[in-house]
């Protein structure tokens, strides 16, 4: 407690000042409701991707719900487009995280995707590159 326990001391801190009645109180009732509890010290679960969603059979482009646009993304991105390309990347077979950082391993990866799908390996997921990750695993591209 803040106040030493003799009543000629009340309302005084450790540190010799003095704080009054209401001041006391206040502290007492944002120190007993201001922390809450901690159930357990794991860090916080990672989030989860979405479904995979099934293959069009009618050639429509897939998307993991992150992105749809065509904007061009590059090493030193991130964000929902990113995390787009990875989910995409895995879909068609490639082995990245979905984190939502354009890093030198993802890069990396776009470079093979493009090599993989007769596409200039520049690292850049621009707008052939998205038609390419999208239309990856569809019936349209098989």
């Amino acid at each position: 407690m803040l106040t030493s326990r003799t009543s000629r001391d009340r309302g005084r801190t450790r540190a010799g000042t003095w704080i009054g009645t209401f001041t006391v109180a206040a502290l007492a009732a944002f120190t007993l409701t201001a922390a809450p509890a901690r159930a357990s010290t794991a860090p916080p679960a990672p989030p989860s991707l979405p479904a995979p969603a099934a293959a069009p059979s009618d050639g429509r482009a897939l998307w993991c719900g992150y992105y749809s646009g065509t904007a061009p993304v590059s090493r030193g991105d991130s964000g929902n487009e990113v995390r787009e390309v990875q989910c995409l990347l895995r879909r068609c077979g490639y082995d990245v995280p979905v984190d939502g950082l354009f890093g030198a391993g993802l890069e990396a990866v776009v470079k093979r995707f493009q090599r993989d799908h007769g596409l200039a390996p520049d690292g850049t997921v621009g707008p052939g590159t998205w038609q390419a990750l999208r239309k990856c695993g569809t019936t349209a591209a098989a």
